[in-house]
């Protein structure tokens, strides 16, 4: 198989606002960034093939600023990448055909025809990049689909995997070390779900995140650290922060990025767990890597409005795009909206957070107001709030973002609150919130509405049919329907843990109760 190149002036811009940058990964020497680029400009040859963007691995020169962009095979979509020196990598790949519908940095397969697949077909593999003359070939590694991958070299190479190739075998992987003739060394047979596996400078440890995850790519919890020849483990966590990745800095300490309250924080811990330093700067950053023997850090900035941008912060503080341009330079426009951050108690005491969405200018009490509840559940929202709050709060709605239990950002007790209690105690914190809200004058005291999608849109027609605080509901691919749900979606595995057992068994009187339409009526 071989990579095809493209000319540098086949690069996207810096300023190209149509272009999305996700999985930035350093170079062994740090002198390098590689991150994969997808651009939404269709070609003639892509939309024959049905394809909607345009990938490429684009390696950055920090020194030189060069940039080498370098197609991704056909018929492949790279979910991870790492270097193995500074010529090689491996890439991990999902077939085209494959449903990825769940993983963060991916889309649903285009249907077109109906196809006959095999399970087979959309295992997830690796990639062996050679970047010099830019060919690939297939690296041998079983039967196991693979899920994250990383490395300090050639023949240590650590993997989440799991016997099952569909998006709900991921809720029951594992930890591997691959030998050389690709079989399985298994390494952690997770209570949760891991992610984010990072191998230590001296090849002897794994770092990797271990909690409750609603939804692939975005774990957060707390750390799990092995040694890969005797097997022991570590385990710590950070109080009030779920983190999403450890990086190593060096053989005692560990960068580590996360979600506490509504914001994204950085800081370093040592191999035992204790904290060393910790930070918050306002801006909302999502797959944060640590240069390894260095403070050079790379994120991807989100906005609201704007793509996401892959960004690195060197050691005197500034954050610039990895080709050069300074974040505080750069031309995103303002959402044109004002954000507050607001807590309430909830019925039984426990204080819930959120955002609350103005229109800029005008009191939040002469605005109807509308809840917007995030999906997952596991997960949040951050001051980078959606575009369609920045679109209601522009219409003249004040807009409240709740983060009720069962959101990441306040430690795993807290994540795991809703587990077996699907639009019980959470949907109570959503209601206090509104409640609240109102009695302060923070919003106006009209009719209310509620929308949200996926696990939000659940919760959106649970509020509409259990309570009787909202005036007009928007249900966007929600599952009112738990059994349905279950039986049709391609993550029968995330309902099985959220109402604690399958609906053939004693989970069944669970199912019906929390099923908001088998409790509608006129």
């Amino acid at each position: 198989m071989e990579i095809a190149g493209i000319d540098r002036a086949g690069a996207a811009s810096s300023g190209d606002q149509h272009r999305d940058e996700r999985l930035p990964r350093w170079s062994p020497t740090g002198g390098r960034i590689a991150s994969i680029t997808e651009s939404a400009a269709i070609t003639g040859a892509q939309a024959e093939n049905g394809s909607r963007t345009s990938a490429h691995l684009r390696i950055c020169d920090l020194s030189s600023g060069d940039l080498e962009p370098i197609a991704i095979p056909a018929g492949w979509r790279v979910e991870d990448l790492i270097w193995i020196d500074e010529n090689r990598m491996v890439l991990l790949v999902a077939p085209d055909s494959s449903d990825t519908a769940v993983g963060a940095g991916s889309t649903r397969a285009d249907i077109g025809e109906v196809r006959v697949q095999r399970p087979d077909d959309s295992r997830r593999r690796l990639l062996d990049l050679s970047i010099a003359d830019r060919r690939c070939s297939v690296r041998e590694t079983g039967t196991s689909t693979i899920w994250e991958i990383a490395s300090r070299s050639n023949d240590r190479v650590v993997a989440i995997v799991s016997d099952d190739a569909s998006e709900s075998g991921w809720y029951r992987s594992r930890l591997v070390r691959f030998r050389a003739d690709g079989s399985e060394h298994v390494l952690h047979v997770p209570a949760w779900q891991i992610a984010r596996p990072s191998v230590s400078p001296d090849g002897r440890r794994v770092a990797f995140v271990e909690g409750w995850s609603s939804d692939r790519g975005h774990v957060a919890g707390d750390a799990r650290l092995i040694d890969l020849d005797d097997g022991s483990t570590t385990e710590w966590s950070l109080p009030g922060i779920d983190v999403v990745a450890y990086d190593w800095i060096d053989d005692a300490s560990l960068h580590f990025s996360g979600w506490q309250g509504t914001a994204s924080v950085i800081g370093i811990v040592d191999d035992a767990g204790s904290l060393l330093s910790c930070e918050q700067d306002g801006q909302i950053r999502r797959e944060v890597a640590r240069g390894q023997g260095s403070a050079v850090t790379a994120a991807v900035l989100h906005r609201s409005g704007s793509a996401p941008r892959v960004t690195v912060r060197t050691d005197d503080g500034c954050w610039s795009t990895a080709d050069g341009a300074f974040v505080d330079g750069l031309d995103d426009a303002p959402a044109p909206v004002t954000i507050e951050t607001i807590r309430w108690a909830s019925s039984d005491g426990l204080e819930i957070g959120g955002l609350l969405v103005l229109p800029e200018g005008r009191p939040g009490a002469e605005c109807s107001p509308i809840m917007m509840i995030h999906g997952g559940p596991a997960n949040l929202w951050t001051s980078a709030v959606p575009f369609g709050a920045v679109q209601l709060a522009g219409a003249g709605y004040a807009v409240i973002l709740p983060n009720p239990r069962g959101s990441v950002g306040r430690g795993q007790r807290f994540s795991q609150a809703n587990l077996g209690d699907p639009a019980g105690a959470e949907l109570e914190d959503v209601v206090a919130g509104l409640r609240m809200c109102r009695r302060s004058g923070l919003v106006g005291d009209r009719p209310a509405g509620v929308v949200g999608g996926s696990y939000g849109g659940y919760l959106t027609s649970a509020a509409a049919v259990f309570t009787n605080e909202f005036a007009a509901a928007v249900v966007m691919f929600g599952h009112p329907n738990l059994i349905s749900a279950r039986f049709s979606s391609n993550n029968p595995a995330f309902y099985d843990i959220l109402l604690g057992g399958h609906p053939g068994g004693s989970a069944i009187q669970r199912y019906l109760d929390r099923s908001p339409v088998l409790h509608a009526h006129p």
